[in-house]
Formats: C-alpha cells, structure tokens, sequence
C-alpha cells in the first residue's frame, strides 16, 4: 500500500471548534501564509482551504477569508505543496467560469492545483450573499453538471454543453492546465447521490471526519460502486502532547470540557502523545486512506510540535 500522504487544513476560521474563544492568533493572510509556509518546509503534501463566504465554526459575525483569492495568494509563495479546497461550493461560481480560474491556477502554482468540489450545506451564507438556496438533490445535481464540463472544457478544443443546469456554444478554453489530462477532480460528500457523483466523475474523494473504521467502510462502499482507483482524504484534529497529562489538559481545553466532545475527538482524531498520534495514522493509511488533512488548534505552534515529535516516527 502506497505511503500516507498528509495535508493541512489552512487556518481561516480562527479554530475549527464553536465557542467565542479564538484559538488562532488572528485570521488574516498573513497568518494563513506563515502556516502554509511552515507546512511545505516540514514536508507536508497539500494545503487545503474551506471555502464559505461566511465563518461556519465561530458564526457569521466572526471573520473568515475567501477561498479562492487565498490559495491564489498561497500559489504565488510556495513552491512544492500542492493545492486544493475544502470543498469549493458549486453556488459560488458559474462552471465555465471557474474551469477558466482553474486553469490559470494551475499555470500560477506551476501544476500543483487539484479541484473539489461540493454541494454547500450552509444555508446562511447562500441568504446573507444572496445565492438561491435549493434542494439538496438539485444542489448535487448542479455540482454532477459542473464537473462534467470542468473536465470537457480542460480536455477538449471546443465544448458545446447542454444541460438541465448548464449551457456552453463553442467554448474555447486557453491556455490550457499544465497537468494532464487535467488537474485531479475531488468530490466531498456521502449521500448515495454525492457516492454516484464520486464513483462516476471524481479521481478523489473527500470523507468527513471519523475513525480508520470508518475509512474502511466507506472504502468499501465507494469500491462497490466503481471499478477506477479513487484516492481517499479524511479530516483529523490533532490534539498532541508530550505525555499523557499533557493530551488530557490540552484536550480539556479545547473542548471546554465537554465530555461528549472529547470522546468524539477521541474515536474520529488524532488524540494522543507523539507516538499515539503516529500508530493512529499508520491505522488510517491501513484502513484505505491515502491522506489525512490535519486541523490544528493553534496552527503555527502546533504544526511546529508535530513536525518536530510525529514526522520522524512515520
């Protein structure tokens, strides 16, 4: 089995636990560059940045930065790691639009740019900027639409597109993305339609948190539906100490006690002293995963302390 890649989450939020604390220094580029630096340096293999135009995790008052003008900006300083959202919303941007955004994203960072995308699920945001809100299934089906003609338009001279969403008259696209075929398309979602959409168009498939039996059925699940090998990124909260006291006052922390909460952490994270954290990832990349997107409660810092005590026993 090939070697766990793993990728970071790009700080945005100001934490990705609720409360009104900020676990996070400040949201601002400049800090969101720092972090994205600090994970190339340490050998981590993909930067991936949520996409909401409002803060999901602290409420909508609480700032958060833009998708795709912050991987833009995170393209133009790194050099190495490659590049992605968690996921882009398919309400954001009209496809052949975002086609051409990518296409030139993928000439900026130098071929390190790889496509996700979503249905959405934040109905606030959709009201607050005016976007129309729809059925969940339509919201799916519009995403199904869009990736087919990302991928038309990436791979084809000229693209003549009719859908029930979507329409494209002799579409030209150039330049063209450095990667070919065409950047990796990734989907996020695990309702039977989003699966159909994963095992039909995606070359990767984003999962939501949980354990490396979790992994292994939803492994399971996408192979029974398809005969093409799909990559498999999960989300991971690291909760890192040195010794066993350490992980318990850090985890209390981060939770605020809340005892269901650590024992979610617990069962569908990275909790634990250094070598807990490396045997739990071991697990994950035995249940099928092929990257581990890590989430950190104060990035910079505790990057650094993962980088210096987990790496070296992977």
């Amino acid at each position: 089995m090939a070697r766990l890649q793993l990728g970071m989450y790009v700080p945005v939020f100001g934490g990705w636990m609720e409360g009104p604390e900020l676990e996070e220094p400040e949201v601002s580029f400049a800090y969101a560059r720092a972090c994205a630096e600090a994970a190339e340096e340490a050998g981590l293999t993909q930067l991936w940045v949520p996409d909401h135009l409002l803060n999901p995790i602290k409420g909508p008052r609480k700032p958060a930065l833009e998708a795709w003008t912050t991987l833009a900006g995170l393209a133009a300083v790194t050099s190495q790691i490659r590049l992605a959202h968690t996921t882009l919303c398919q309400a954001f941007r009209p496809p052949a639009v975002l086609a051409k955004m990518g296409a030139t994203l993928d000439d900026v960072s130098g071929g390190r740019f790889e496509l996700a995308l979503g249905a959405g699920w934040y109905r606030e945001e959709f009201h607050a900027f005016g976007l129309p809100w729809e059925a969940h299934g339509v919201r799916i089906a519009r995403a199904r639409e869009q990736l087919e003609l990302i991928r038309r338009l990436w791979t084809e001279e000229r693209v003549t597109f009719r859908g029930k969403y979507y329409r494209t008259r002799n579409t030209h696209l150039t330049p063209r993305p450095i990667q070919r075929p065409h950047p990796p398309l990734w989907y996020a979602g695990e309702s039977p339609e989003s699966e159909a959409v994963v095992a039909d168009l995606a070359e990767g498939w984003l999962i939501s948190e949980t354990s490396p039996e979790g992994v292994a059925r939803k492994r399971r699940r996408i192979e029974s539906l398809t005969s093409r090998c799909l990559n498999l990124a999960v989300p991971a909260q690291v909760v890192l100490g040195r010794t066993p006291a350490e992980v318990e006052r850090r985890l209390r922390r981060l939770t605020r006690g809340r005892k269901e909460t650590a024992k979610w952490l617990r069962e569908n994270g990275l909790v634990g002293t250094p070598r807990v954290n490396a045997e739990r990832l071991e697990a994950y990349r035995a249940s099928g995963a092929n990257q581990v997107i890590l989430k950190f409660g104060a990035t910079a810092r505790e990057l650094a302390e993962f980088a210096q005590l987990v790496l070296p026993l992977l």
